[in-house]
């Protein structure tokens, strides 16, 4: 009786700040840590009301969401107890480059692409935490704000085939945003455009010693080069679709 009453006052709450009798797309957030996501995903927890809402018309879809390194592996198992609709987890340049993260996006991305699950990315404008610094943007993190920056980061996203980007909760940068995916045209220049920027701007702002930018910027360097000799071997087509 109390959870249902609980479900059914939180139904009224959606329709009341909404103004609809349903939403489109419900999600049990930042299920990472795995006592919690075991909690709401096991009998009597936040998933099974949420099934509940949907079998009852209140919501359409059902997804998951999640931050940090360990979260394309908690949808991998999420995905395993339940046909989410959609899950939701960071995507940038800088995040890729961490190899462990990248082999687990790559193997979430190939489920959700089996299983038609929508994959929207976040954090696509992230520069780094705030460390105590005063807070400029209605963002957790310290973000982007130069729009070339922006739009290497933005169309760096978009260069992806199968993902989704969400938009930034700043009044301010998602403008800037939005004016770099209105000018997102060719998969190819815009690609070897993004990493060649991303290369040579967050190397030199996201690290703060000079040894691990030294790094980075010679892996840029490196990937950027690779591109280009798979345009002349293997042509665009196979660069296009081959994910990384």
């Amino acid at each position: 009786m109390e959870r249902n009453a609980t479900l059914q006052a939180g139904d009224s709450q959606i329709a009341r700040a909404a103004g609809v009798d349903s939403v489109d797309l419900i999600q049990l957030h930042s299920l990472g840590d795995p006592i919690q996501w075991d909690t709401a995903l096991s009998p009597g927890g936040a998933l099974e009301a949420c099934i509940e809402a949907r079998e009852e018309g209140l919501v359409r879809f059902i997804g998951v969401t999640g931050h940090g390194t360990q979260v394309p592996a908690m949808h991998l198992r999420s995905l395993e107890r339940f046909d989410f609709d959609s899950v939701l987890l960071p995507y940038s340049y800088i995040m890729m480059q961490d190899p462990h993260y990248a082999a687990s996006f790559d193997a979430l991305s190939v489920v959700c692409r089996e299983r038609n699950v929508a994959m929207q990315t976040i954090k696509a404008v992230a520069r780094r935490p705030w460390w105590g610094k005063e807070r400029t943007h209605n963002t957790w993190y310290e973000p982007l704000d130069d729009q070339r920056d922006i739009d290497a980061s933005v169309h760096y996203v978009f260069a992806r085939p199968g993902i989704f980007l969400n938009t930034v909760g700043d009044l301010d940068i998602l403008p800037m945003v939005l004016d770099a995916a209105s000018r997102f045209t060719d998969l190819l220049t815009r690609r070897r455009y993004a990493i060649s920027c991303l290369a040579a701007r967050c190397c030199r702002c996201s690290f703060r010693t000079s040894a691990r930018r030294s790094s980075l910027r010679s892996a840029c360097n490196a990937r950027l080069r690779n591109e280009c000799e798979d345009v002349t071997i293997a042509g665009t087509a196979q660069l296009l679709h081959r994910p990384w």
